[in-house]
């Protein structure tokens, strides 16, 4: 009976304590659960800050640099047979002029286009921490095309090796892809954080 007594006493002070260490315990998951979804979120955010944001931004430049050569070189083709047609006496004159938009590729190709593909390796190299799996395979394809650039250019490749080996641009259509890919997935992922701030 009076170990009844002594448990009915207990009651009153055994559940706010009780309250009290259930709500510690369940703050402390909850805090905890919010900075690992923090430092995830200022993950992503370095990732598209400091890789993917950048590469792409490379390869815009690349590709909006192509289709301009493109252009002229489809341009040149169009108006070099007309031009002659009309003044045949003219292709002396004229041959230079046209000249100049091959000597102008040649020159981008070696001076600025290359440079910027070593550009886009010494950034996957310098923050491959921040690459996802997926991007991480195409990092030996960047270093061959690269590298066979540089040889090309530097005459270290003869011509019978460049025709087997060559340079193509089309090994890495599929890291653009890749990266593209995990540029808008990155990107969706963050939006939901994003718009809980605007609204706090």
């Amino acid at each position: 009976m009076a170990d009844a007594h002594f448990l009915y006493a207990l009651i009153p002070v055994l559940i706010p304590a009780g309250s009290g260490l259930f709500g510690v315990a369940l703050g402390g998951i909850l805090t905890s659960w919010n900075q690992r979804k923090e430092r995830r979120e200022r993950f992503i955010s370095d990732q598209l800050r400091e890789f993917y944001a950048p590469m792409l931004g490379i390869r815009e430049r690349l590709r909006a640099k192509g289709e301009v050569r493109l252009k002229v070189s489809k341009a040149a083709r169009t108006a070099w047979p007309r031009e002659i047609g009309e003044a045949p006496e003219a292709r002396e004159q004229l041959s230079p002029q046209y000249e100049k938009i091959i000597e102008y590729e040649n020159q981008q190709l070696k001076e600025e286009l290359i440079p910027l593909y070593s550009q886009m390796l010494n950034l996957f190299t310098a923050k491959m921490h921040l690459t996802e799996a997926s991007t991480r395979t195409h990092f030996g394809a960047l270093v061959e095309f690269v590298e066979m650039w540089e040889r090309s250019l530097r005459g270290a490749l003869p011509r019978a090796v460049t025709e087997q080996v060559g340079a193509n641009e089309d090994i890495l259509m599929p890291f653009y892809a890749d990266l593209e890919t995990n540029f808008e997935r990155l990107q969706a992922a963050l939006k939901p954080s994003i718009s809980r701030r605007k609204c706090t």
